[in-house]
């Protein structure tokens, strides 16, 4: 039985399925720290959970104003490092990325503008490879 969107976004995304499946085999992010500053609802759920399958040691935080409780609750249920919660103020959410580049991420995914995050960072290059979804919209 399905009982949460989140449930249903993984049993019915084929695709997700199929690289989760194979992930669990072939573990091609062992060891690798993943860092996370994106949307956090249903289907960014799947899509770490997958990574996460893959072997990837997750930390991550919500967007600015677009962080769904029931996924923080449902990562963390699930082991991911979930920092911080739901916020509209931005000097907190930039605390929130900040303790996610201080877990020295390999690859960091964020969806703020590059700006808080150059790959050399204040960390002293902590993120290795910096992948931004950041469109330039409020």
């Amino acid at each position: 039985m399905i009982s949460t969107r989140i449930d249903w976004v993984r049993e019915h995304c084929r695709l997700l399925r199929a690289i989760s499946a194979e992930f669990r085999q072939t573990r091609p992010f062992d060891g690798l720290t993943i860092g996370t500053g994106i949307h956090l609802e249903a289907k960014t759920v799947a899509l770490l959970l997958t990574l996460r399958d893959g072997g990837a040691r997750l930390v991550s935080t919500g967007n600015l104003n677009t962080t769904q409780p029931d996924a923080v609750e449902a990562l963390r249920a699930q082991g991911v490092t979930v920092i911080g919660a739901p916020t509209k103020d931005s000097a907190v959410h930039a605390a929130y990325l900040d303790e996610v580049l201080a877990a020295e991420p390999g690859v960091c995914w964020s969806a703020a503008p590059c700006s808080r995050q150059t790959g050399t960072s204040n960390r002293g290059g902590a993120a290795q490879d910096i992948v931004s979804s950041y469109t330039g919209r409020g």
